[in-house]
């Protein structure tokens, strides 16, 4: 009886070790799908530069990825630029394509995410028992133009309370000479 018990339990345990295994290797998979797939990779490769964060991501890979030729407003006919919005309330992106479907200009906002590591251990490096409270990251890309990043923050001590606002680097380096320019 002991050993139908053991059995059995072993023959469980294999069972779902494997299952995982395979569940892995579809996600994997899945994501190579999606990077192959992308409608804008000039866009995508250009602000992907910035704050890694995952709804930041998300985001701008679906913006990235949308056809609008697809859209019901589009016209073959005509050549104008559409304007569509993506996203939820508290984070989104104002994106323009252009007739061919180029992405051309993207304005984006998100609330409460998380900034790189090497920025927020600058930050509290220059505000030593402050507490992040809110941050909000906001990005513009134009097609010809630079990427603009920003961010603001607020930092609370007690009852205290302190909005600092800093330009985040394209190249997302954090050195020791940018934190001195961008004041962190």
């Amino acid at each position: 009886m002991k050993n139908t018990l053991l059995g059995l339990f072993f023959t469980g345990l294999t069972a779902i070790t494997n299952a995982q295994t395979h569940e892995n290797h579809d996600s994997i998979a899945t994501v190579k799908e999606q990077i192959t797939t992308v409608l804008n990779p000039a866009y995508l490769h250009r602000v992907n530069q910035g704050i890694n964060a995952r709804v930041v991501n998300e985001l701008e890979l679906l913006a990235a990825n949308y056809d609008i030729t697809k859209a019901g407003i589009y016209e073959e006919s005509a050549t104008m630029s559409y304007n569509v919005r993506l996203g939820n309330g508290k984070n989104q992106i104002r994106a323009v394509f252009d007739h061919n479907g180029i992405l051309v200009r993207t304005e984006e906002k998100y609330k409460d995410i998380v900034l790189p590591l090497s920025l927020r251990i600058a930050i509290a490096k220059k505000y030593p028992g402050w507490v992040f409270s809110e941050c909000s990251y906001k990005l513009t890309y134009t097609i010809n133009k630079e990427v603009e990043r920003y961010c603001s923050m607020t930092l609370e001590r007690g009852k205290k309370k302190m909005r600092i606002k800093f330009a985040i680097p394209t190249d997302n380096s954090f050195s020791e000479s940018t934190r001195i320019a961008y004041g962190i």
